[in-house]
């Protein structure tokens, strides 16, 4: 469960922005208070020397525990707890050795000064994350705080410690007054607004009494700072106090050392003097404030990132630190200090916006859900709430500039140019922003003895009477609301209706541009209507190319086509590209068929072989090699008939009659006739089509890409004699 509650602590001071370092600080330094309150002291043997006291040996570890914690050396923290540096005139310093009673003593405050000083570290490395390392020296300005305040103490024995914290109950509780009725008060007179002075009680003559020079803490002070200062001599000094109203001393209490303060809940808490100046002068000895300075310096929290900012940088100042002695030593005791932190805190306070929250405890049994009314009504009075509620009745609840209820409140007059008009005066002046809000109140129908107008602010006496202003204000932003949600749905409507209405005129053009290319689709003229070279005729029917878009129509008789337009290079490059095409397709549908046969060949082989070996087997006659010889005709025109030849073609291969001998030697393919060729060109004969042009050779004439299989290249026409054009037709050229 320890480690738990470590482990979450830790996240928590890493979630704050504390610094690993700062951290492991803490922890350690925690540990070295605990182990402080373990040590023990004895007396030194009489007859050992000079008197004093040793550390018990039973605490050694403890010892070396808050040494190793401390980053210090076991001597060296022996030597503070046992022994005290004493001041003498001329700067000279002895050391003096303690008691058991002064170890044990420095001891304590050790362990106290040591934790508070861990406080104010933590506390500052947290403020420091919170304004974070980008923010300005002005950045506490724009803080929110919350100040949880102590509560009374009232115990069967009251030190000094309730003392000071009902001290700090009775300043709070001043600033409370002055805020609340004293300031509100103030502030009627300075506006010069009517209104009926409330008579209220503040407790300025209990604070007088703790605060004055001679008052209870500085004679409280002043025996602190005596060599010779005791309780008894306290008791006394305090006895002249019996002048204030507050301020009492009983003989039953008097007796005993005891004195009485009645603080403005109305209890009278009793004081006892005993081991009081003690306490309050209890301050640290020079080597231990160095100490402190050292482990735990307070720059170490106020920048929360200081890696190592209390070891190397501490350890290297002790030298100096210690040289100085009592010169670092704290001026006054702490009832000094405590009252110099008070009074900077009560300044700060001063200094914000202030709300109050009033706790009232509901009873003296601290039981839950039990109210004891005749036990909280003596707080509610002491806390000042019925003086408060009597100012504000007689007083101005609402209290505002006139030109923010000017701004604010405009609207009522009605939207556009009587709310913009009304502005524009209330920004004007001070006579501008007064005749702005009296013209704002008029429409809200304030009744004109609820307000008033003061030297710089307006006043209006109970919040009901700004019910009707504040009812016309919230309709009009009502309707405002529903007047902008309408025009945004109507501007979506719109906006969805003109996307609609682009839709349809894209539809309509697409559909209108899809008519007029069927309609030139259906105008324009088949490839068979064109006089075109016979190459670019065979490119455009297969789909090679397509028309170009310099097509001139005319009558039918009169139709022409711009040749020119043909990038020749292009249509040969196509050409070319559809003849490899054609060619690759031709051989792969070539390869097919051969395997396609030679598998129904092997077929029926082995059906006449299968056969041949029954009817040997049954005895009849061989005919087998007649029907072998029809069935290889018929692979034969099958064959054929693939390839898309007639029965021609067979008589044509001039191939001696097939026997199973013929068959089972896999004789060779003989070759097919060529397919037919293209006509209509000057050399469109298949004898002519293996002649290659050669340069110089007379080449007049139509040419033509050969098809099926024969590749086609292109010369250039200077390096071919007599290659003009034919007719029309500028696309032909010179084609081996």
């Amino acid at each position: 469960q320890s480690d738990k509650s470590v482990h979450e602590v830790t996240r928590r001071l890493k979630g704050a922005g504390v610094s690993d370092a700062l951290i492991t600080t803490i922890w350690k330094t925690s540990g070295a208070v605990l182990a402080l309150g373990e040590l023990r002291f004895d007396d030194v043997d009489a007859d050992a020397g000079d008197g004093g006291c040793v550390v018990r040996t039973s605490s050694d570890k403890a010892l070396a525990a808050v040494a190793a914690l401390l980053e210090r050396s076991e001597g060296e923290v022996r030597a503070l707890l046992v022994e005290r540096s004493l001041p003498l005139p001329g700067a000279e310093v002895v050391k003096v050795k303690n008691s058991v009673v002064a170890a044990a003593q420095a001891r304590d405050a050790t362990a106290k000064a040591v934790y508070a000083r861990l406080f104010d570290v933590v506390v500052g490395a947290l403020n420091a994350a919170l304004v974070g390392s980008g923010a300005g020296p002005d950045a506490h300005a724009t803080s929110v705080s919350v100040l949880d305040i102590f509560g009374y103490e009232n115990f069967a024995s009251n030190s000094l410690e309730q003392l000071l914290i009902n001290y700090t109950n009775e300043k709070l509780q001043g600033l409370c007054t002055e805020m609340l009725l004293a300031a509100e008060q103030a502030e009627y007179d300075t506006e010069g607004v009517p209104w009926t002075p409330v008579e209220f009680a503040d407790n300025k003559a209990t604070l007088d009494c703790f605060e004055r020079r001679a008052g209870l803490l500085g004679l409280l002070h002043e025996e602190a700072t005596l060599q010779s200062g005791t309780d008894t001599s306290l008791h006394g000094k305090l006895a002249a106090l019996q002048k204030d109203a507050c301020f009492s001393m009983p003989p039953a209490a008097a007796a005993r050392g005891k004195f009485v303060v009645k603080h403005f809940t109305g209890d009278a808490v009793v004081y006892d003097t005993a081991g009081m100046v003690a306490k309050a002068s209890q301050t640290l000895p020079p080597d231990l404030e160095a100490l402190l300075e050292e482990v735990l310096p307070l720059s170490l929290g106020s920048c929360g990132n200081d890696e190592g900012a209390g070891s190397s940088q501490g350890r290297n100042s002790r030298s100096s630190r210690r040289a100085r002695g009592g010169q670092n030593r704290r001026v006054g005791s702490i009832v000094l200090h405590f009252k110099a932190q008070l009074t900077s805190l009560h300044a700060a306070l001063l200094a914000s916006q202030l709300s109050f929250v009033r706790c009232i405890k509901p009873n003296s049994g601290n039981k839950p859900r039990e109210f004891d009314g005749e036990y909280c009504r003596p707080q509610v009075l002491a806390a000042g709430a019925a003086e408060l509620a009597r100012i504000r009745q007689a007083g101005w609840a609402v209290r505002l500039p006139a030109i923010d209820l000017a701004e604010r409140f405009s609207c009522v007059l009605g939207e556009g140019e009587p709310e913009q008009s009304n502005v524009v005066v209330a920004r004007r002046d001070a006579e501008g922003a007064r005749a702005a809000a009296r013209r704002v109140l008029e429409a809200g129908q304030v009744p004109q003895e609820e307000w008033c107008f003061g030297k710089t602010r307006l006043f209006v006496r109970r919040e009901s009477a700004m019910e009707q202003l504040w009812a016309m204000r919230r309709a009009e932003m009502e309707r405002r609301v529903e007047a902008a949600r309408r025009a945004r749905e109507e501007a979506e409507r719109l906006e969805r209706e003109r996307q609609l209405q682009k839709t349809k005129e894209a539809e309509a053009a697409a559909t209108s541009a899809a008519a007029a290319a069927a309609a030139a689709t259906a105008a324009a003229p088949s490839v068979d209507e064109l006089a075109l070279p016979m190459h670019l005729h065979d490119l455009l029917a297969s789909g090679v190319l397509s028309l170009p878009a310099t097509w001139r129509g005319g009558d039918d008789d009169d139709q022409t086509f711009d040749a020119n337009a043909i990038d020749l290079d292009e249509a040969l490059v196509a050409a070319l590209a559809f003849e490899e095409e054609q060619a690759a397709a031709a051989h792969a549908q070539m390869l097919a068929d051969d395997e396609a046969l030679a598998r129904r060949l092997q077929d029926e082989e082995d059906r006449s072989v299968l056969a041949a070996r029954s009817m040997a087997g049954l005895g009849l006659p061989g005919r087998h090699v007649a029907d072998e010889e029809q069935q290889m005709a018929w692979a034969l025109r099958e064959s054929s008939a693939m390839a898309g030849l007639g029965d021609d073609a067979i008589g044509g291969r001039h191939q001696p009659p097939l026997t199973m001998g013929s068959v089972h030697a896999a004789a060779p393919e003989p070759p097919r006739t060529p397919p037919p060729l293209v006509q209509g060109s000057l050399f469109a004969r298949h004898a002519d089509n293996g002649h290659n042009l050669a340069a110089g050779a007379d080449a007049t004439g139509e040419w033509v890409p050969p098809s099926f299989g024969r590749v086609a290249s292109v010369h250039s026409a200077s390096a071919v004699s007599n290659a003009e054009p034919v007719g029309d037709k500028p696309g032909c050229c010179t084609i081996s």
